[in-house]
């Protein structure tokens, strides 16, 4: 089975939750369901490339800092 790298995933969550945007939020905008998107930042379901860029401009970042280690996000774990 084909995963997303879990940094991404995890990049995805801390900067929704950063922006203060919901996965509900995310879903509409890609036009799929919250659970779609919950089974993607899991790694359950692959992202694609496309997504990704949609996701960095829902987001207001670079697609590069969906890829990004963040210290501090695992430091806290």
């Amino acid at each position: 089975m084909e995963q997303s790298h879990p940094v991404t995933g995890e990049n995805i969550r801390r900067l929704l939750h950063e922006k203060r945007r919901s996965q509900a939020d995310l879903a509409r905008t890609l036009g799929v369901a919250q659970a779609t998107i919950s089974q993607k930042l899991s790694g359950a379901r692959p992202l694609k490339a496309t997504e990704l860029t949609q996701i960095a401009d829902f987001l207001d970042v670079t697609p590069g800092e969906l890829f990004t280690t963040h210290p501090q996000a695992t430091a806290t774990r």
